[in-house]
């Protein structure tokens, strides 16, 4: 208890002494404070008093697990092992910078930490912190106990209800929330329901690795949010997403999502403000051709990034692990999209166009040709290469034009259609 009383009454000399100094120098060190990463920021405290209350005086604190990982190098660690060593550290500076002895304003706390059970002190920390420190954005980043590669369904399950409790034990800090990454963890609707109710200042959404689940099966995701403005789905697991009322949504990126023979992986409701969208996927012979004057007769894109790679994949096996019957599947090539449309089809707000994977052949041709001439605003369109294997590096066989020449005639030709 004394010692408690020294540390607080040598924190207000501290303050006491600060304010007697010059202020532009306290603004300078503060700010070069919050530009280096918590570990450097921390070594500055050993060197006098003035620099060991500056540390505490941060308005922008980040924390990463990776601060931590040096603590549990070493030829004897696990990887759960390190994972329990650098969440730990991220529990005990949360707690340290969050400390009730500091009450100045926060102007951005993000915090990166894995989804463990001593993770609810975080959550109780930043609970508390709400109510005192004035924090302008909040930020969770939320990564599985065992890397997604290994985790199982029931590891997903126990994700899922992990972070369920976590939301009831911190309503305060999730209400305040504006930037959630959620990765490898299992919830059912009325789950997704409560986690878009408690969180009313999310601006930002990314589920990645997620699935969505009721009675056994993929479940259709209703998303109903009055300030998201950003939402990104990759790899989640559900039957379909319905975007209900969401009239700040600015940017949807939708990568990979499950097979299906008659119907369109995203429903658009009430999305007026809604501008980017991303669509990448591998399309198989299941996945419904997408009719883009019908997919998006509601919406009024100004950026459409369009990625279907396939033939890229059932063109090498030697990474993928691919057998007959799954190769088969890719078969389909990039006609998940459709160049079909009324004649008379015009879209007056379309002004930038991505396609990764374009090849010169009639099918692509067309395709751009049909975009070109119904878009009539459109102003930057980029062709992409399919790319290369991010493990293997197999890049396969494209006719995808190698040489300044031939990208110049494509361009040619492209003008030539604008008019």
């Amino acid at each position: 208890m004394a010692s408690e009383e020294h540390e607080q009454q040598e924190h207000l000399a501290s303050m006491q002494e600060l304010e007697q100094e010059d202020r532009l120098s306290h603004d300078i060190l503060l700010s070069i404070l919050e530009r280096i990463k918590l570990r450097e920021a921390a070594r500055t405290s050993v060197l006098s008093r003035r620099w060991r209350c500056l540390f505490g005086l941060r308005s922008r604190i980040i924390v990463e697990t990776d601060d931590f990982h040096s603590k549990g190098k070493g030829s004897n660690v696990t990887q759960d092992d390190l994972v329990q060593i650098s969440n730990k550290g991220v529990v005990e500076a949360t707690k340290s910078m969050l400390a009730p002895t500091y009450r100045h304003p926060i102007t951005q706390l993000r915090l990166r930490f894995f989804l463990v059970e001593d993770s609810v002190g975080i959550i109780r920390c930043v609970d508390e912190a709400m109510a005192n420190r004035g924090i302008t954005t909040l930020q969770f980043l939320i990564h599985p106990e065992i890397l997604d590669m290994h985790s199982t369904e029931d590891d997903m399950v126990t994700y899922g209800r992990r972070f369920m409790r976590f939301l009831g034990a911190g309503p305060r800090a999730f209400g305040g929330l504006s930037y959630l990454f959620m990765h490898c963890l299992r919830l059912g609707v009325d789950d997704m329901a409560s986690v878009l109710n408690t969180c009313k200042k999310l601006d930002y959404l990314c589920l990645n690795l997620c699935d969505f689940f009721y009675c056994g099966t993929p479940s259709v995701l209703q998303i109903d949010h009055p300030q998201l403005t950003t939402l990104t789905l990759a790899y989640c697991t559900f039957e379909r997403v319905k975007l209900n009322w969401l009239p700040r949504l600015n940017r949807l990126n939708v990568e990979t999502w499950s097979d299906s023979q008659d119907q369109y992986p995203i429903r658009f409701g009430c999305v007026p403000n809604l501008s980017v969208l991303v669509l990448r996927n591998r399309a198989t012979i299941h996945h419904k051709t997408i009719h883009l004057s019908s997919f998006l007769s509601n919406v009024m894109l100004g950026v459409l990034d369009l990625d279907f790679d396939c033939k890229k994949v059932w063109d090498h096996t030697s990474c993928e692990h691919i057998d007959e019957e799954r190769q088969q599947l890719y078969q389909k090539e990039s006609n998940l999209l459709t160049r079909m449309a009324p004649a008379d089809f015009k879209h007056y707000n379309l002004k930038e166009l991505t396609i990764k994977g374009y090849q010169v052949d009639e099918k692509f041709t067309g395709y751009v040709r049909c975009v070109v001439e119904a878009a009539i605003n459109l102003e930057h369109m980029v062709l992409l290469d399919s790319g290369s294997c991010e493990r293997c590096k197999f890049s396969p066989s494209t006719s995808f034009p190698r040489t300044q020449e031939g990208r110049e005639l494509i361009r040619k030709q492209i003008l030539q259609w604008t008019y």
